[in-house]
């Protein structure tokens, strides 16, 4: 394993991807989880009457 400068290990490569595609898969799933919480809180016999959209949105802009 040689160490100079210049030189790209598959790990470097790997990581990042790997980041970013769990960054694309989980952004989605985390506002998608919000909305679905929401709309189940107000179905719900609860007094709390919570907007879905309003926390779907909530949810992206936080994970974005």
């Amino acid at each position: 394993m040689s160490s100079s400068i210049g030189s790209i290990t598959p790990i470097e490569i790997i990581v990042p991807v790997a980041v970013g595609f769990t960054a694309l898969i989980l952004t989605p799933v985390a506002a998608l989880s919000l909305f679905i919480d929401a709309r189940c809180i107000r179905q719900s016999d609860t007094d709390w009457n919570p907007n879905p959209f309003l926390w779907g949105v909530l949810g992206s802009s936080l994970s974005a």
